[in-house]
């Protein structure tokens, strides 16, 4: 029987074709944009006379918002445009300012970043919405709410004077300074809440991340599958911290009405200030110890702990 190799060796010298010539457009595709033929880069500064600000960015780069005493918004954007595939868009209506960022589907191999990164100078007494896809969220120095989110990206909120939503998917979280109630979710990532006075409530949620409180004022409402929960010279009327595979540490430096602690897998260490009343205490560890030190226990007292945990020691005490 005869074999005709000719249509392989017609094939392969295709394939080998097809590949040199990729590889010829990928290098010059990189000799381009090294010398800036393809990588469109620029800076734009913008005015915007708007009360409040909107964020819709799915192009990756984050948003730095900044109060000032001001009358109007600023917008400085730094754009980086490899082959054309960025839009973006600053709309004012009905008093608010909407920008928009997108990068469109590259259907062929493209090299560098495609982004959008805004620096925004605002009035202080400016709202702030919206979020976007990649990239991290800075805002500082306002007084009205604050209700943001990212898939990707940290997001850190200095002296806020409003309401405080937060909400990342992959991230951590950082609350400084803020007057306002403050509800921070993220499914990986930490949550550090400090110098915050909430009215009514801090509630936290990550499913992976540790949660840090310190020198807050307001109810706190904790909850993480795995990281350890401090709290530090908080001020509540009520402390619910849960906690799958972590520690939970409590140094206070006021006395709470009702405290709940549960770690399934970590120790309990809840310290009180010298001052504290008597508690109806409940304590439950089902393979280590538990301690009470200096705190009275009244099951008629109308201040109550319940502390519970499979794995860890307990303990509750009077703070030096």
């Amino acid at each position: 029987m005869t074999t005709n190799n000719t249509n392989d060796k017609g094939s392969r010298s295709a394939l080998i074709v097809v590949g040199v010539a990729v590889l010829i457009l990928g290098i010059a595709a990189v000799a381009l944009g090294t010398v800036g033929g393809f990588v469109s880069r620029s800076q734009e500064t913008t005015e915007h006379d708007a009360e409040a600000v909107s964020l819709d960015l799915r192009a990756s780069g984050g948003v730095e918002i900044i109060g000032a005493d001001t009358d109007t918004i600023t917008v400085e954007s730094r754009i980086s445009d490899p082959w054309g595939r960025l839009t973006t868009e600053e709309t004012v209506e009905d008093g608010t300012l909407t920008i928009k960022s997108h990068c469109a589907v590259a259907w062929l191999p493209t090299f560098g970043d495609c982004s959008a990164h805004y620096v925004l100078t605002v009035p202080t007494a400016t709202e702030v919405t919206g979020g976007g896809d990649n990239g991290d969220i800075g805002i500082e120095a306002l007084t009205e709410s604050v209700d943001v989110s990212t898939a990707n990206g940290e997001i850190t909120v200095v002296d806020v004077d409003g309401r405080v939503d937060l909400r990342t998917d992959n991230g951590d979280v950082e609350v400084s300074g803020a007057n306002g109630d403050v509800t921070v979710q993220t499914s990986n990532g930490s949550v550090d809440v400090l110098d915050t006075t909430a009215p009514e409530m801090i509630d936290v949620t990550t499913s992976n991340g540790a949660v840090k409180i310190s020198n807050t004022t307001g109810d706190l409402r904790l909850e993480t599958d795995n990281g350890q929960i401090d709290i530090t010279d908080a001020q509540a009327g009520t402390i619910s911290a849960l906690t799958s595979n972590e520690a939970i540490i409590m140094n206070l430096s006021s006395s709470p009405e009702r405290i709940t602690a549960q770690a399934d897998n970590g120790e309990i260490e809840i310290g009180l200030p010298q001052d504290a009343p008597a508690y109806d205490i409940e304590m439950t560890t089902n393979n280590a110890t538990s301690n009470v030190e200096g705190i009275v226990d009244d099951p008629n007292a109308p201040f109550s702990i319940t502390a519970t945990t499979s794995n860890g020691d307990i303990w509750l005490g009077l703070r030096p």
